[in-house]
């Protein structure tokens, strides 16, 4: 979900069904995700910070020790 709604007090309502998990924000569907196998994840870069984006994103086998 977006970054500016994962601040501490932001409360959001999750609902989960066989195909989907829809996250709302006072009552406003605010994302929405295909449902993943157990521990799998669905992320959307465009919800990180402008500035973890490039980050989030780079190969890797660019990463350096």
């Amino acid at each position: 979900m977006p970054y500016h709604l994962c601040r501490p007090g932001h409360k959001v309502e999750v609902r989960v069904d066989s195909k989907l998990v829809r996250i709302y924000h006072r009552g406003q569907l605010i994302k929405t995700h295909p449902r993943q196998p157990v521990g799998g994840r669905s992320t959307d870069v465009a919800d990180y910070p402008p500035k973890i984006g490039p980050y989030t994103t780079r190969a890797p086998d660019g990463a350096q020790a």
